[in-house]
């Protein structure tokens, strides 16, 4: 008996031939063919054997024709399917695994820079605090960068908080199709006890076969019947053969099409990844430089005060000197100064200690009280920063939802054509330009509304 091999590494779309289900011949090599053989070699050796009559053989031989035409079908097309659904889902483990690289890169470069990136940056604006006055312009600018910065960090974060959402949806969809098998198991099993229960009612018609031989005028009434009955059957099988034949030759290209060009898609999604991985960690790359660059930055304004230490001992010893060639020439009179001197030290001492401690009270008010720090101190540009951080992160929820909506609308359109845009899911073209149009107002941008 010849047989019907199946390549079902990948599909080959000039290979759909209809040759592959049947030769349209008794005895052909076709899947169809090679497996009626077999049923009707069955079905002969049950009417041999007398556990079918006359009566029942055509109705089985019918039966056993419609499944397993329905079969060999099914048995083509998975053929035809199988080996790229295979492929698609190693393409799916690789896009997985990179997609965890640059999750993991992500991390690392996060890391890095809350490591030492930032405790360099502080130590900088600890740097910058003891600039003179002329140089506090500077620092407040450099004090400005940390809100842009955080934000950068939190942007970061929300970018691998959807890679991981974007990875999820992609293991639920391959644990969907392993879904698949056990349910297509549970259906075979079903066809078994149907045969089984074909079989006990075999049974019981051969143990009724004697009373039958009484109703032999009503058998051949039935039999014209059943011949009406089986050429209408023969008539609809004939049709249901070619609604089979026409989905394998015009469905199932389209299938295969489909499966290949989503193959594609993974390896390009697949390729994306790796070079995003590649990007972060050159990215990470520059950190040590960023802070070799701040730390001469910390050294240079060190230099500075230590400049203005400098000049500011030359002044005071100016002025000694010049207070000591007074009292050499006013000696009797820098006596008595000298007195009066006294007695406005302590009165001055006095007053500096008392101007000290309202100082401390505002300095420990501005810890507590937000409107208490003025602009242009340390405590009040600390203040402009942690509110700076909150604004940030306002947007950053924007940000967020508006990804959050358009790679989840990428992930299902991917993976099912037929996922439309409506008001339903609200991922129409209308809501994403709201999103959109939300996210520039924040960021102090005007969203141009002409089109051009």
């Amino acid at each position: 008996m010849a047989s019907t091999n199946i390549d079902i590494k990948l599909a080959q779309l000039d290979k759909l031939n209809i040759g592959e289900l049947t030769t349209k011949s008794l005895g052909g090599t076709g899947v169809f063919d090679v497996l009626m053989e077999t049923t009707a070699l069955h079905i002969q050796g049950e009417y041999e054997a007398g556990r079918i009559r006359g009566p029942e053989y055509s109705q089985v031989y019918l039966g056993g024709l419609q499944a397993t035409l329905a079969t060999s079908v099914d048995y083509l097309t998975r053929s035809k399917t199988l080996g790229i659904e295979i492929a698609n889902q190693e393409k799916q483990g690789l896009l997985t695994e990179a997609q965890t690289d640059l999750v993991k890169a992500q991390t690392n470069q996060v890391t890095t820079e809350v490591s030492l990136k930032l405790p360099a940056e502080v130590e900088n604006i600890k740097a910058s605090t003891a600039l003179s006055d002329v140089n506090k312009d500077r620092v407040r600018e450099e004090l400005t960068l940390i809100p842009l910065q955080a934000s950068m960090l939190t942007a970061q974060t929300g970018q691998v908080g959807a890679q991981t959402i974007l990875t999820t949806k992609q293991t639920d969809q391959l644990t969907a199709e392993l879904a698949k098998i056990p349910v297509e198991i549970e259906l075979l099993q079903k066809q078994v006890t149907n045969a089984t229960t074909q079989n006990a009612l075999l049974q019981s018609q051969v143990e009724g076969s004697d009373l039958q031989n009484s109703k032999v005028p009503k058998e051949i009434a039935i039999l014209e019947k059943q011949a009406i009955q089986s050429d209408a059957q023969t008539a609809m099988t004939t049709a249901q053969k070619d609604q089979l034949v026409a989905e394998t030759t015009t469905r199932l290209p389209v299938e295969v099409s489909n499966l290949t060009k989503q193959g594609l898609n993974l390896t390009e999604q697949n390729a994306l990844t790796k070079a995003q991985t590649s990007q972060t960690v050159e990215q990470t790359k520059r950190v040590p430089y960023d802070i070799e660059e701040i730390q001469a930055r910390i050294a240079n304004m060190s230099k500075q005060n230590l400049l203005l230490e400098k000049d500011f001992e030359l002044r005071i010893g100016q002025l000694a000197l010049q207070g000591k060639q007074l009292l050499l020439s006013e000696a009797e009179l820098e006596v008595k100064r000298q007195e009066i001197q006294v007695q406005l030290a302590a009165i001055e001492s006095q007053k500096a200690q008392a101007e000290l401690y309202a100082q401390k009270v505002v300095t420990e008010q501005a810890q507590t009280q937000g409107d208490v720090a003025k602009p242009g101190s340390v405590l009040g540009a600390n203040v402009a920063v942690l509110l700076a951080q909150a604004e940030g992160y306002k947007s950053d929820r924007l940000q967020k939802a508006t990804k959050i909506l358009v790679d989840t609308w990428n992930v299902r359109r991917n993976s099912d054509d037929a996922t439309e845009a409506n008001v339903t899911n609200q991922l129409h073209d209308a809501n994403i330009g709201v999103a959109v149009t939300g996210l520039l107002v924040d960021s102090g941008l005007t969203p141009n509304t002409s089109g051009r």
